[in-house]
């Protein structure tokens, strides 16, 4: 009788724990380390593509946001892609079809790449909804695209189990079309974030 008390103690004790909980620094980390499969990498020439998938409780942490502010992000994916040049030279001004003139090349970087990002998500090709440009003032070798896809089904179905791959139809570094694959394991493999925790 004793063991068997003990043992549901123990239990309950247990279920109270949530091990898979996270304070927001190692949320963050975890987001962002390639190893989880959230941020995958793709070299072509001398040209790197890094794809960063962004959960929504990253988005509340990095942009410092209450968590009254999912409700506002929820039916949408969120990502990064990062190009940077490996030979160092100014990424906005490499050109390849887009008229050859910087001006051009920050024109389709822009306002046009919005048209060249998809995301297919089970049998849905999806169009990129929001799309931004972060760059610096000084001129360098990476450069930063913000974008989102609404991905939400009106019979709310559940995309849990559905592998997704962001296409970049790429009309200016000269590489073609690139697919780059986020899995579904590595999206429902996210622990959970405890808000109230710092770390």
């Amino acid at each position: 009788m004793k063991i068997l008390i003990i043992n549901i103690v123990l239990s309950l004790f247990l279920l109270g724990c949530s091990p898979n909980k996270t304070g927001k620094t190692d949320y963050v980390r975890y987001i962002e380390n390639s190893e989880n499969g959230l941020r995958v990498a793709k070299k072509i020439g001398d040209r790197e593509f890094i794809l960063q998938y962004k959960s929504i409780d990253y988005l509340i942490v990095q942009d410092q946001m209450n968590e009254e502010s999912e409700k506002d992000l929820k039916g949408y994916e969120y990502y990064t892609l990062e190009v940077i040049d490996s030979e160092g030279r100014n990424v906005l001004g490499i050109t390849q079809s887009e008229g050859g003139s910087y001006d051009n090349a920050i024109n389709y970087q822009t306002n046009g790449m919005i048209r060249n990002m998809n995301l297919v998500l089970g049998n849905d090709t999806l169009m990129c909804d929001e799309f931004h440009m972060e760059r610096g003032t000084s001129i360098t070798n990476k450069v930063r695209f913000i974008f989102s896809f609404p991905t939400a089904k009106e019979s709310g179905e559940d995309r849990t189990e559905e592998d997704r791959y962001v296409i970049f139809h790429d009309r200016i570094f000269g590489t073609g079309t690139i697919n780059m694959k986020i899995a579904a394991t590595a999206i429902n493999d996210i622990p959970e974030l405890d808000y109230e925790k710092a770390l």
